[in-house]
């Protein structure tokens, strides 16, 4: 995420370098994406002055990680709450919507740099994750069916995007391909 935050930082808002941003913000999207599934459902930092310890499980929940961006300070960092679910996911977001729009002309020249296809398919993770909760999320988030149908378009995005064709039964269990 550092480095992600760095390569933002140095990229500014230069227009020719706007796909290194959005290869970035695809990396840090990522990155986000999978701390906030690691953590989102533990009952981490139980308040230990809460009535009880279920009650201090409760109010835990929902809880992802701090979000350390290229604009936060050492000071900022020293006092950054856990992010809520909501936050989090309304930052993944943003990220991914500036890398579509960054990839949307890019043709990766190595596997290991995302390209739309990637991004498409880091929505399509995303909105799964969320259709797990009927948290009833106060802002445009979608979630349970609504979420599901979301992460299935993009799923279709993704595939289409990339130009390959999803594995079959046979090829999934193969163990010699």
């Amino acid at each position: 995420i550092r480095s992600c935050n760095q390569v933002i930082d140095l990229a500014g808002d230069n227009e020719e370098y706007a796909k290194y941003r959005g290869i970035a913000k695809a990396y840090r999207a990522m990155l986000y994406l999978d701390l906030a599934r690691l953590f989102d459902p533990l009952y981490a930092e139980v308040d230990i002055n809460a009535e009880t310890y279920e009650q201090g499980c409760i109010d835990a929940q929902g809880l992802t990680v701090p979000i350390v961006t290229e604009d936060t300070t050492e000071k900022i960092a020293k006092d950054n709450d856990r992010a809520t679910r909501e936050e989090m996911f309304n930052f993944i977001f943003a990220d991914l919507a500036f890398a579509e729009e960054a990839l949307a002309d890019y043709t990766s020249t190595s596997i290991t740099n995302p390209d739309l296809s990637v991004v498409y398919g880091l929505y399509a993770r995303a909105y799964l994750w969320l259709g797990g909760f009927e948290d009833g999320f106060s802002g445009e988030l979608p979630e349970g069916n609504a979420a599901y149908a979301r992460a299935a378009e993009y799923a279709r995005k993704a595939i289409d995007a990339h130009g390959g064709a999803v594995m079959n039964e046979n090829e999934w269990t193969s163990i010699t391909n």
